[in-house]
């Protein structure tokens, strides 16, 4: 980020360090470049909160001067949102418009926030994935009563003020949701999230389904909404396909071959013989294993020195493939 190099900042500046911290928790909020539903609304969430109190500081001195620590927090809580969505501009062939940059000046920091909001509608999720974007939306629109960050008495006021409007938005999505799928037709193992937030909604079979698909509105805003809070956006990432996008040529990277190479053979010596380097829909290079169900269909591992499973998950369909180092090293270094 230009930003990082401009003002000289390291790893222990807080726009620094708490990215990646996340980072090294697990806590991205677009896991492998790839956006599902639960993703873009805890992103609408985290943007939608400072957009918020963004705006909220703007309308005085006084609130800004009791906003200010807050606003710090939820800054740097977007700044991650806004770090992972300038990743997968940098990778993605159809996101051919960058980022607009968040802002930290008084007079910009709501107005870029907008905007950054905007973009991600239209170009990171786009018109193909509605769902995608009414998660965003609704995440944006009700952050104050969806995020933690907030008390319950401002959560409940929020949720006063605007349960209709949010409720209808939640029930235009849903209703066509309930139309297309018959999650209590798939596996309970593939739809516990989805089962979940029915039973929460008192929806127990396939039968109260098709009636309450056509009677959605006769749930409560205040409880529909409730129920979303608590369950999040995961059980949709279980019947709706995640955003994927055509991954370009990634730009030459000073990959630690060595390191790799070491993982690789502790892995090996530990009793795997499907070691594997994995590279992710963002660009981001790992190691690991061949998923277990897959290695009684794929040639075992001779010799770790010489050769190692790959997973190119920039391809839509993506599959393992045993290649030798050396063949492994030309295709991940094309300049070499």
């Amino acid at each position: 980020m230009a930003y990082i190099d401009h003002h000289g900042f390291d790893w222990t500046h807080p726009s620094v360090a708490f990215p990646l911290i996340g980072n090294i928790c697990g806590d991205i909020p677009f896991p492998d470049g790839i956006v599902r539903c639960s993703d873009a609304f805890n992103a609408g969430v985290k943007l939608g909160l400072h957009e918020l109190l963004a705006k909220i500081a703007d309308e005085s001195e006084d609130e800004a001067r009791k906003l200010s620590p807050l606003l710090q927090w939820s800054m740097l809580e977007a700044t991650r949102v806004a770090i992972e969505m300038a990743e997968i501009y940098r990778t993605a062939k159809e996101v051919d418009e960058p980022p607009p940059p968040l802002s930290t000046a008084l007079d910009k920091r709501a107005s870029s926030t907008v905007e950054l909001c905007e973009w991600a509608v239209r170009h990171l999720i786009g018109g193909n994935h509605p769902v995608h974007q009414r998660c965003f939306e609704l995440g944006r629109w009700g952050a104050a009563f969806f995020s933690e960050w907030l008390d319950e008495l401002e959560r409940h006021a929020f949720l006063v003020a605007h349960a209709d409007v949010l409720a209808d938005s939640l029930r235009g999505m849903l209703v066509p949701i309930l139309a297309k799928f018959q999650p209590f037709d798939i596996e309970p193992e593939r739809t516990c999230a989805l089962r979940g937030f029915f039973r929460r909604i008192e929806v127990d079979s396939a039968d109260t389904l098709a009636a309450q698909s056509q009677q959605i509105r006769s749930i409560s805003a205040s409880d529909l909404l409730s129920a979303f809070r608590d369950h999040g956006a995961s059980w949709l990432d279980e019947v709706v396909p995640a955003v994927l996008h055509t991954v370009g040529e990634l730009p030459d990277m000073a990959l630690d071959w060595g390191g790799m190479k070491e993982s690789i053979l502790k892995i090996f010596e530990s009793g795997c013989r499907w070691p594997a380097i994995m590279l992710s829909q963002n660009g981001r290079y790992g190691v690991g294993m061949v998923d277990e169900p897959l290695r009684s269909l794929l040639v075992p591992v001779q010799d770790p020195n010489i050769e190692v499973y790959f997973l190119d998950q920039k391809a839509v369909a993506s599959f393992w493939v045993k290649m030798t180092w050396s063949e492994l090293q030309n295709r991940l270094s094309p300049s070499t």
